[in-house]
């Protein structure tokens, strides 16, 4: 067979899925194991030799999970018999179609996928995790509850709750504290109550209140016994002693409605914490395919296919009913497959990824019209990739050069599975002049210094292996991608040692490093590229430095008055803060809102004809004493990307400060996630963001109002010019 005539087939099926796993609303297609599907459709449809074959095939492949879909030759118009899909007599029948809120293929709180008609009322509108003690002990003391929780809820309605009671032996509560928790940032709160001597239990938890997604760690209950705290002893309060993807031992929690899970989440000295994550679904908003409504769409050279939008269902399904005996050999053909078992060395395994990966983005990434790409003819290309493909390092390659071409710092491709750590030498990177300089020494025996080029990396250079990992970036402004590749080019798996060549001024050495670093130890020792003060620091008097990426709010809380009567401030934005809006309220009189976040809402397939866009929730941020009204500076780099450019969009809309630095990495919005088989996992940003004004962010993000660049000489004098910037702009007239 030909190669071009494999490629038709693949490509044919690949469209033809993607359609109706997204687009047609039967139940029979609602119901079935995609990943599986996308396994089994790529090797169903491999060996035929023509299209009149493959159209054939996959109408045996579709007919038990969509039966009203058409396929047919040629490219041109095509006629729909409506009459079966819509019955004379519609009495008592119910409309069927897909609303997609970006796309649902993750159980983010954010992107959703529901079909009318089909919603799963809640049982349960809040899920939480809590613990209860007998009273007898504590009664006519004050007890405390210490907590460090956050809240991914996105709107009003939906919130954390921190909360502690006592009750009595009806159930009745005596006294009770709570806290609504609305930061997405972990941190600690304190909520206290007392124990009557009526009191029959001591209860405490944390809900998760509406939709979205809470993590919760470190419960610490104690009692007063007079000048004194006493600590509560109970097992699990930090859950590091459960196995990740397990509910927490030990803990009640609600059962409809909600997932709780350990999960890995290193904050601090924690490892894990509990995550609750609301799983209900209801309409997503007004507009929805009509009755009749169809498309019709080009799947490979030669076919097309007609695909019903909207379906009626009477009481027991969708109609015209799937052939139960076709859909049951479908089901027991797939449930012989194990996906567990499979991996990049499996041919169809690979196309499935593939095949699934390009569809998601096809129909939801936003921005494809920012950029002149044919994203229909890589379809192709990446297929063949992936036939030839037999590790699973080279599916993460042909991932990640497919992701490149979308222009998306949030787009990235991984195994799950892997958990092999990287090994790095005892130094940081930076570019300056164009050149791969060491800019920050930890192990002054490796003979290397601060301002050292390197111009080789085991026997290449350092311009080839650019060339070569660059591809594998994704990336909306260049700052980024230099970002990555000051990660990438000098990490090895499973070596020990790197031999480098290096250019000192005139001279040039060869070192052979040891790999003796990993991630962690870099994130440790504070994972940046220059030489920075303490994460709060009074540089002099009255002028301060935070740095973002190493401080949290309760920290600039303790120093928030001598901030506002300060000569000025210095807010280090570079790398990934963790930063939190509410900084933002001691920098403005007036109220401020984030930029624009527009999440598409998808009817119809090829992101043609949105039904709008969901625009809920900005940050709204109000005014807080005490202000800051000494001089702001804010540092920036092509590090700082997502939440730190929703904080700089503000800065730069309300011009809180001035700007130093280099412009941010262009790419802001929640992160959607597309589970793929077998482990892997790629994420890319689902929603539009818009600056303040309705331009655009991406590709464009913050510009500073002072450019900076690093010099080889100041990195090789420690200098962080930076910084050095900020203070002569606050020390200036």
């Amino acid at each position: 067979m030909k190669r071009e005539q494999k490629t038709e087939n693949y490509r044919a099926f690949a469209k033809l899925y993607g359609y109706i796993r997204f687009f047609h609303p039967s139940d029979e297609a609602a119901a079935i194991d995609w990943d599986k599907y996308a396994i089994y459709g790529m090797h169903y449809v491999e060996s035929v030799n023509s299209n009149d074959e493959l159209k054939l095939r996959l109408e045996e492949l579709f007919k038990p999970i969509a039966p009203t879909v058409d396929i047919f030759s040629g490219n041109g118009e095509y006629k729909y018999d409506l009459s079966r899909i819509i019955p004379k007599d519609t009495s008592g029948l119910f409309p069927v179609a897909w609303q997609h809120r970006g796309l649902g293929v993750s159980r983010d709180y954010l992107y959703k996928s529901v079909r009318s008609n089909r919603i799963k009322h809640p049982v349960n509108t809040s899920g939480s995790i809590s613990r209860s003690f007998d009273a007898e002990k504590y009664k006519g003391r004050k007890i405390k509850l210490k907590a460090t929780v956050l809240s991914f809820a996105g709107e009003d309605k939906n919130y954390g709750l921190l909360w502690l009671n006592t009750t009595n032996n009806t159930g009745a509560i005596e006294d009770q504290d709570k806290k609504d928790v609305r930061s997405n940032e972990m941190e600690e709160y304190v909520i206290s109550c007392e124990v009557t001597q009526v009191s029959d239990k001591i209860n405490f938890g944390y809900s998760l209140c509406g939709e979205g997604v809470a993590l919760a760690d470190r419960f610490f209950l104690e009692v007063n016994r007079g000048k004194e705290w006493e600590k509560i002893d109970f097992d699990n309060p930090d859950f590091e002693s459960d196995k990740a993807g397990s509910a927490p031992a030990g803990w009640e929690h609600t059962e409809a409605d909600y997932d709780f899970q350990v999960i890995s989440f290193v904050h601090g000295t924690g490892k894990q914490c509990c995550k609750i994550e609301s799983v209900y679904e209801k309409q997503l908003f007004d507009k929805f395919p009509e009755p009749g409504e169809y498309f019709v769409r080009a799947i490979n050279s030669g076919l097309s296919c007609a695909v019903p939008l909207c379906l009626y269902s009477d009481r027991t399904g969708t109609i015209p009913h799937a052939d139960k005996n076709l859909l049951k050999v479908l089901n027991e053909t797939l449930n012989r497959i194990t996906v567990d078992e499979l991996s990049a060395n499996n041919v169809y395994f690979n196309l499935a990824c593939i095949a699934i990966t390009w569809n998601v983005l096809q129909h939801s990434y936003p921005y494809f019209d920012l950029y002149d790409l044919d994203w229909e003819s890589t379809l192709g290309e990446f297929l063949n990739r992936a036939y030839n493909c037999n590790s699973d390092e080279d599916l993460i390659r042909i991932l990640e050069e497919m992701l490149a071409l979308i222009n998306d710092c949030h787009a990235m491709a991984r195994n799950t599975n892997d958990r092999t750590l990287s090994n790095y030498p005892p130094f940081q990177t930076d570019f300056a002049e164009g050149k791969l300089v060491i800019s920050r020494l930890y192990n002054e025996k490796t003979g290397l210094k601060e301002g050292d080029v390197i111009t080789e990396i085991d026997g290449r250079s350092v311009e080839d292996l650019i060339r070569e990992n660059e591809k594998r970036i994704s990336a909306a402004i260049p700052g980024w991608k230099r970002a990555i590749l000051l990660r990438v080019l000098l990490r090895k798996k499973g070596s020990l040692e790197m031999v480098l060549k290096v250019k000192r001024e005139n001279e040039e050495l060869e070192k052979t490093v040891e790999l003796d670093h990993t991630f962690f130890d870099f994130v440790e020792k504070g994972d940046y590229r220059e030489y920075r003060p303490e994460k709060i620091a009074e540089l002099e008097k009255g002028l301060y430095y935070i740095d973002m990426e190493r401080t949290v709010m309760k920290e600039i809380k303790e120093i928030i008055h001598d901030l506002a009567c300060a000569k000025g401030v210095i807010f280090d934005m570079r790398g990934y803060p963790y930063f939190t809006s509410e900084v933002l309220n001691h920098l403005s009189d007036i109220p401020m809102k984030s930029a624009h976040w527009n999440v598409p809402q998808i009817i119809y397939p090829d992101r043609e004809n949105l039904a709008g866009y969901h625009t809920d929730g900005r940050w709204e941020i109000e005014p807080q004493a005490p202000k800051i009204n000494g001089k702001v500076v804010f540092l920036t780099n092509g590090n700082t990307m997502s939440a730190g450019e929703s904080v700089m969009g503000i800065v730069e809309a309300y011009k809180l400060g001035k700007i130093v630095g280099e412009t941010t990495a262009g790419t802001n919005g929640n992160v959607n996630m597309i589970n793929l088989p077998g482990g892997y996992v790629v994420n890319y940003t689902g929603m539009k963001v818009l600056k303040h004004d309705g331009s655009q962010h991406h590709g464009v993000g913050i510009k500073p109002d002072i450019p900076v660049f690093r010099t080889i000489k100041g990195i090789s004098e420690k200098r962080d010019e930076f910084l050095e910037k900020a203070i002569e702009i606050i020390k200036g007239s």
